[in-house]
């Protein structure tokens, strides 16, 4: 089985963006049930792969509803098709616990970790 949950890298990275913290913190919540959910289950359903998926900003009107830029106008947005198939390939296709869909965004994700954690530890 697969249990695929589509978050944002907003919900791991929060500090990227100064204008989207309520969104950041959902996607925060969203992706602490989700590894809640998955350490609960494994030991009783340990054929299903829980997949997490964090995209980055994606080339929707999102920004107008949200109220300020549109993002499709965004340095960097990634085309609605590319994100969906960079998901299926991933989550479904190579059933990866984390997905990202652009390879900047694991680059970006390391460097964030790095930063997370003093070297002497």
């Amino acid at each position: 089985g697969l249990f695929v949950t589509v978050s944002s890298m907003l919900g791991r990275m929060p500090q990227i963006s100064t204008i989207r913290s309520a969104y950041s913190a959902a996607k925060h919540f969203l992706n602490g049930i989700h590894g809640s959910f998955a350490a609960e289950h494994a030991d009783d359903f340990p054929g299903i792969v829980f997949s997490l998926a964090s995209p980055g900003i994606i080339g929707t009107d999102f920004g107008l509803t949200a109220g300020s830029a549109d993002s499709r106008d965004a340095p960097g947005a990634q085309d609605v098709n590319e994100c969906a198939a960079a998901i299926i390939e991933g989550s479904i296709v190579k059933r990866q616990r984390e997905v990202y869909t652009a390879a900047a965004h694991k680059v970006w994700m390391a460097k964030h970790l790095a930063t997370c954690v003093p070297a002497d530890v």
